[in-house]
C-alpha cells in the first residue's frame, strides 16, 4: 500500500510540474514519462517472463531430481536383493560341497574301519586259533556286520538280524 501511495503522489507531483510548464518542455516531459511508463511496464513483463522461466526450470530440476533419486534407490534394492540372492546360492553351493564331502568322507572312513577291523580280527585269528574257531564275526555290531555284507553285495541284508548277517558272511 505504500508503493501505490508513492506512486501516487509522483504521478500528482509531475502532473503538477507539466502543467506550470511551456507546451514544448512539458510535451517532452510527457514523451519521457510514456517511455518510463513503457519501460517500467517492459521490464516488468520481462521480470515475469524470467520467473516464469526460472519456476519452469525449477520444476523439471525438481521431477529430475525425484526421478534420479527414484532410480538411485531402485538400482540400490536391485543390487541389494542380488547379493542376497547370490550370498544364499553360495551358502547352498558350500553346504552341498561340504555334504558331498562329508559323505565321501563318511564312506572313506567306513571302508577304514572295516579294514582295519578286519586286520585286527585277523590278528586275533592268528595269535589265538583257539579263539571261538570262527572268524570272530560273533563280536562284530550288526552295524559292522552290515557294512561287510554291502561290501560282499549280499543280498536282503537289509532285513536280516545279527545272526542272519554272520551267517550269510560266513556263505560268501
Amino acid at each position: 500500500m505504500a508503493e501505490t501511495t508513492i506512486e501516487h503522489r509522483m504521478t500528482t507531483t509531475l502532473d503538477e510540474i507539466e502543467e506550470r510548464l511551456p507546451a514544448l518542455p512539458a510535451s517532452v516531459l510527457r514523451l519521457e514519462r510514456a517511455l518510463a511508463g513503457r519501460t517500467v511496464d517492459l521490464v516488468a513483463g520481462a521480470a515475469g517472463n524470467v520467473k516464469g522461466a526460472v519456476g519452469a526450470v525449477s520444476a523439471r530440476t525438481d521431477r529430475a531430481a525425484r526421478t534420479v533419486f527414484g532410480t538411485a534407490r531402485r538400482a540400490a534394492a536391485d543390487t541389494l536383493d542380488t547379493a542376497r540372492v547370490g550370498a544364499r546360492t553360495t551358502a547352498g553351493q558350500t553346504r552341498a560341497q561340504a555334504d558331498a564331502v562329508g559323505d565321501s568322507v563318511n564312506e572313506e572312513t567306513g571302508d577304514l574301519h572295516d579294514a582295519a577291523l578286519e586286520s585286527v580280527h585277523g590278528a586275533i585269528r592268528t595269535l589265538d586259533p583257539d579263539d571261538d574257531a570262527s572268524t570272530g564275526y560273533e563280536r562284530w555290531t550288526r552295524d559292522e556286520l552290515y557294512r561287510k555284507a554291502i561290501d560282499l553285495g549280499i543280498d536282503g541284508r537289509s532285513t536280516m538280524t545279527k545272526a542272519e548277517l554272520v551267517a550269510a558272511i560266513r556263505a560268501d
